[in-house]
């Protein structure tokens, strides 16, 4: 046998063990194949010296090109056809195709296209709540929270806890959703809390760290927690608790500073309130009400000359 043939012959044993890899689900015979596989490829040299060693190299070189087109070509596409996929889904790891095989993998991925799509046909559902609902009450709410900014009486923190308040007791149930807003603190380079309609207060999130406040100010645009998980800061409050199961965060940034002032999060809990939030957030309504903070903010800096 000369090199090429043995070669091409390493190569083809790895492709049929490949192929066993993605179709078989994984059971002690399963690994007794693998163990016949790499025998059949190196027991020859061990008894026939005469025999070429680059059935070893076509082997080795079968299984590298091989796991990448499972991985690219098999796993990565199946994966993209799922918009909401969830890294920490284990159903849906690369390791659960390697162990479970394609066909069982495949039947995972048409079950999560199959809850995506229920769950975007409720969300879909209550957008078309939410706008119906907006055209009633949307102007007066604006309207509302804008020509309060000429109290003499309010400061700050007593018209932000108003807007906050206003916009949970008229869009949502007051047990299931929570306003932070959060202040920079240009020393510590950190958002520090500074009024919460919560029970406890949050944490202070620095900037200099991943998490969904400083990606906010990257993109500039508001963040949904289920949408960007990837972002977020493990602590033990609301979502690790499971005391609020969706939220979204925006990091306002000054215009003339090119820094940021404030961040308001806002926590909901249950089916509709997470798709009543994200609705606000599509429709640009959650982003009116911060701007309507970040306004009463600067023309309360510039009263005081800062």
């Amino acid at each position: 046998m000369d090199n090429i043939s043995a070669f091409i012959l390493g190569f083809i044993i790895a492709v049929f063990y490949i192929l066993d890899i993605i179709y078989s689900k994984k059971s002690i015979w399963f690994f007794g194949r693998s163990l016949v596989y790499v025998l059949s490829v190196t027991l020859p040299l061990v008894f026939n010296k005469s025999v070429p060693n680059q059935a070893i190299y076509g082997f080795g070189i079968g299984l590298i090109i091989g796991v990448l087109y499972v991985y690219f070509g098999v796993y990565k596409k199946a994966i993209r056809k799922i918009e909401e996929f969830d890294n920490k889904d284990e159903d849906l790891e690369f390791f659960n195709l390697l162990m479970n095989g394609y066909n069982e993998f495949k039947s995972k991925i048409k079950e999560k296209r199959v809850l995506i799509e229920k769950k975007q046909a409720k969300y879909n559902k209550t957008y078309l709540k939410v706008h119906d609902e907006l055209k009633k009450s949307l102007p007066k709410f604006i309207l509302d929270i804008y020509s309060s900014m000429h109290s003499k009486d309010d400061d700050f923190r007593t018209y932000s806890t108003y807007v906050m308040t206003k916009f949970i007791n008229d869009f949502f149930s007051n047990s299931n959703a929570r306003f932070t807003l959060r202040i920079i603190d240009q020393e510590k380079n950190e958002m520090k809390c500074k009024i919460t309609t919560r029970d406890n207060n949050p944490n202070n999130i620095l900037l200099n760290q991943t998490n969904m406040i400083s990606q906010s100010l990257k993109v500039n645009k508001p963040l949904i927690y289920s949408e960007n998980k990837k972002y977020h800061f493990e602590t033990n409050n609301s979502i690790e608790s499971k005391v609020f199961d969706d939220y979204v965060t925006y990091c306002i940034i000054a215009q003339d500073k090119n820094k940021p002032i404030i961040s308001v999060n806002l926590d909901v809990k249950g089916e509709e309130s997470i798709n009543k939030m994200k609705a606000f957030v599509k429709t640009n309504i959650f982003t009116i009400v911060c701007d309507a903070l970040v306004l009463y903010h600067e023309i309360e800096n510039s009263k005081k000359g800062l």
